[in-house]
């Protein structure tokens, strides 16, 4: 009966396809026909849509099986298998990886995170990029809220992912964050860096680049107290006088 079945699989399949019993394949069945060359991907596709179990890709041994699985949720959903996954495509977040996290996104935010090392691999994939769609994003970000990004490029990063990362304090301050922030966001970015930073900010106010717009904000946030801004308007002076003696000298 066994290798009755083996030999007409293309025709067991769709046979069966038609019974309720059809989406609760045993976990022996889903890597059977994941990895079976009997069946096209369309054939596999069509039947394995919808599964109720779930599997782990290591118990998969081809690449494209494992491909295929992730694509139709077929996968268990735990952040390991999100990391082994991403480090099978060379360490990117591809397309099906990205539907598959959104897919399972609750899930994912109740499951255990991985080792502190991969987990700061996650975060720099999944959270420094635009990959994965905003609510996705938001969804998912208080998983890596013991983690932080310290001089890493998030200038390609929308606006949107870069505030949000600010309000959860996952930027740290340092020379390299800030120069990288006030080259590539606008203003209300960069005020809501220094802002969620004002410690580290008041011990030295010329670490910061301001703008006339960055300055106004500043000086109109009760986050800072009135020495403070006065400490703000002394620099603006001072560069306004020096700005000015380097026009007379250059004229």
């Amino acid at each position: 009966l066994i290798k009755s079945a083996h030999d007409n699989l293309k025709d067991y399949i769709t046979e069966i396809f038609k019974e309720p019993f059809s989406k609760k394949e045993t976990e022996r069945a889903l890597v059977y026909i994941l990895g079976t060359d009997k069946l096209s991907d369309d054939e596999k596709k069509m039947y394995l849509s919808g599964q109720e179990r779930t599997i782990s890709q290591t118990l998969l041994a081809e690449e494209k099986d494992k491909t295929l699985a992730i694509q139709l949720f077929l996968i268990t959903p735990s952040w390991s298998e999100v990391y082994d996954y991403m480090v099978l495509k060379g360490n990117k977040v591809t397309e099906e990886l990205s539907s598959y996290i959104s897919h399972y996104k609750k899930e994912l935010v109740q499951s255990k995170m991985v080792e502190k090392d991969k987990e700061q691999e996650l975060l720099t994939k999944l959270t420094g990029t635009n990959v994965l769609a905003f609510d996705t994003y938001q969804k998912i970000l208080d998983k890596f809220n013991q983690c932080e990004f310290t001089n890493t490029d998030l200038s390609e990063l929308e606006p949107q992912r870069v505030a949000l990362l600010i309000s959860k304090d996952m930027i740290k301050y340092t020379a390299e964050n800030t120069k990288m922030l006030q080259s590539s966001f606008d203003e209300d970015i960069q005020s809501k860096y220094i802002l969620q930073h004002k410690e580290d900010f008041v011990k030295d106010y010329t670490a910061i680049l301001y703008s006339a717009k960055l300055a106004t904000i500043l000086l109109s946030s009760d986050k800072l107290d009135d020495f403070e801004k006065a400490e703000i308007v002394k620099l603006l002076k001072t560069s306004d006088l020096e700005g000015r003696s380097e026009e007379r000298r250059v004229g």
